[in-house]
């Protein structure tokens, strides 16, 4: 799951419409569940689909029942909000657990979940057992930050003690990575080990990710799991080879991406459909905004991107909007809502276009990528317009142009 800057979920809503585009029951799960001392409200589950889009569903408690039906590639971890006034998913009442294409059963008791119809999830309790030692404290230290939280606004000298229980869990989490590290290593055809590996993805070396990746089998890498790793390792990599094996967006794909050596050799299209060359803003610096309609502090960034744009309009510099929407309507809504001006652009592909993959927008947006006249990258991480920072950079960029 990409780290994206948006609101969840919003428990007002009962139910999500999701389009599946497999439909084999081999991908089918039935999850039938019970809260023991809740009899009415609503239970929300997420995960992630066969195509490895986040999903968001929902269930009104009938005698402190409940049930999902869904489809799911192999495995994916997944997470059941017990109680929907809290946010947190480190809370007890969030339930985390492996989920397959089963008859999976859970029963909530007081914090305590029992799973049972999924293997992978069985795996991971073991091996959670084993290294108890390291899990048991980590949940504490969890429970306790959760329980000082809600406290800390009325308390502000709560926030040290916190600190100090984040710093512990940081401890704890050090002495733990080698030991499922080595868990991935063993059991390369273990979808334990996808989930493992897909946990450790945002701080492992490039070349250890890849590395660890490759050494899973075919099953592991095509579970969603799996794939959460290689969509994350595939717009970050430099390694031609590996992308040359694992071209997870089509040979096509591949081939205009290893080929693009600068901004000019790519293309969007513009909310007409017309194909715009980035060839015709040679000569100039260009500000690239990667944003999308759904993503709260893009929309932010808008009115101080506005004003910069009136204030350089007579200046060498272009500001380009390249929206990561995968829907038109909702691009050209967010446009005309907002009233955006400057060059707007999408391929509604999302994240796996090949202008957002080739300056590695993977972890979050806003994005704003800073471009020099020679299509050169200045700065792939540029301050955000609310940020004064960014401003001052352009003016000593155009202060050196002239």
């Amino acid at each position: 799951m990409r780290h994206i800057y948006f609101i969840i979920f919003s428990f007002t809503l009962l139910s999500t419409n999701i389009v599946f585009s497999q439909s084999s029951d081999s991908s089918t799960f039935n999850i039938t569940g019970k809260i023991i001392g809740q009899d009415t409200g609503i239970v929300v589950l997420y995960y992630t689909d066969p195509e490895n889009n986040n999903v968001i569903d929902s269930s009104t408690l009938k005698k402190g029942k409940f049930e999902f039906t869904g489809k799911v590639n192999r495995v994916s971890d997944a997470y059941l909000w017990t109680d929907t006034s809290n946010h947190n998913f480190s809370d007890r009442t969030v339930v985390r657990f492996l989920l397959e294409p089963k008859n999976i059963v859970i029963i909530y008791n007081n914090g305590i979940a029992t799973i049972t119809g999924s293997k992978s999830q069985v795996e991971k309790e073991n091996f959670e057992k084993e290294k108890s030692n390291l899990v048991v404290p980590i949940n504490q230290f969890r429970f306790e930050i959760d329980s000082l939280c809600k406290i800390s606004k009325v308390n502000p000298g709560i926030r040290k003690k916190i600190d100090e229980l984040y710093a512990k869990i940081a401890f704890m989490n050090a002495r733990m990575k080698p030991v499922d590290m080595e868990y991935i290593r063993m059991h390369p055809d273990s979808y334990l080990s996808g989930f493992l590996l897909s946990s450790y993805k945002r701080v492992l070396s490039m070349d250890t990710l890849e590395a660890y990746y490759s050494s899973l089998s075919a099953e592991v890498k095509s579970s969603s799991e799996g794939k959460k790793v290689i969509e994350y390792i595939y717009p970050l990599t430099d390694d031609i080879d590996f992308r040359n094996k694992n071209p997870i967006f089509g040979l096509e794909f591949n081939k205009k991406l290893n080929e693009s050596k600068s901004i000019y050799d790519l293309s969007s299209n513009d909310t007409s459909g017309n194909l715009i060359s980035f060839k015709a803003f040679k000569g100039q610096y260009l500000l690239i905004d990667f944003w999308a309609s759904w993503c709260g502090p893009c929309i932010d960034n808008f009115s101080f991107q506005e004003k910069l744009m009136e204030e350089y309009k007579s200046d060498p510099i272009q500001f380009i909007s390249v929206s990561l929407d995968t829907d038109k309507d909702r691009w050209k809504g967010a446009i005309k809502k907002y009233n955006l001006h400057g060059v707007q652009l999408s391929d509604l592909k999302g994240f796996n276009g090949v202008l957002p993959v080739f300056y590695k927008v993977v972890t979050s947006i806003p994005r704003y990528v800073l471009i020099n006249k020679d299509g050169k990258i200045i700065n792939l991480d540029t301050p955000h317009p609310m940020d004064p920072r960014l401003k001052i950079l352009i003016d000593n960029l155009l202060r050196k142009a002239d």
